[in-house]
């Protein structure tokens, strides 16, 4: 029996390693590239939730830009100081354009926001709920005197508002982790009433009964 050419075999095992290494190497490769693809959809996801986020508190905080706003009556009080009242309630039609951006920022905003400023949306919504049912019985030409009786209200809820979506901007800007709708979507019941009590709406509904 003939030997076999050990030049023969010394090229079909170098054939063989070359071919497994082409194998390895595309593996590796293949593997490389994978990693790499899921770590890029990975921060890509993690960027999109960073900029809604993100954009979610600077609608709130545009909220609460809006319950400052004010129009001048064009008096002054006894110290000298001009009176204003919130624009949001010069008419019926800048009072409900007030409603609707609370009701948007609520519904498509709680997603990414933490539940505690979340409740503070609700709460304010509350507020506008008696609100509204309160001017239901007030001639449109009369928003303007309630609202400067009301302007401090306005204020403090523009304040509560801030404060917590700001709590994110200092905090938590680099948190990713949703998980906004933990407990309850609203403040105690207790809580609500008791807030509300304290408010000048409320003083000035009892006040016209």
């Amino acid at each position: 029996m003939e030997s076999q050419d050990p030049r023969i075999t010394i090229a079909i095992i170098t054939s063989a390693a070359s071919i497994l290494g082409v194998i390895l190497g595309a593996g590796i490769s293949a593997f490389i590239n994978w990693r790499v693809k899921t770590k890029e959809t990975k921060l890509r996801i993690q960027e999109k939730v960073f900029d809604r986020r993100i954009e979610a508190h600077e609608e709130i905080l545009r909220l609460s830009q809006l319950l400052r706003t004010t129009i001048s009556t064009k008096s002054i009080d006894d110290g000298g100081n001009v009176i204003t009242y919130p624009s949001s309630l010069h008419d019926n039609e800048n009072f409900e354009n007030l409603q609707w951006e609370f009701y948007q920022a609520v519904n498509f905003n709680s997603h990414w926001i933490h539940i505690e400023l979340f409740r503070e949306l609700n709460f304010v919504q509350d507020y506008l709920s008696n609100l509204n049912r309160f001017l239901q019985n007030i001639e449109e030409e009369n928003y303007p005197s309630i609202a400067v009786e009301i302007k401090q209200d306005f204020i403090d809820l523009a304040f509560s508002l801030e404060k917590k979506a700001m709590e994110f901007f200092r905090n938590d800007i680099y948190d990713i982790e949703l998980e906004p709708t933990q407990g309850h979507h609203k403040y105690e019941k207790e809580e609500t009433v008791q807030r509300l009590n304290e408010t000048d709406l409320l003083k000035l509904i009892n006040e016209s009964k």
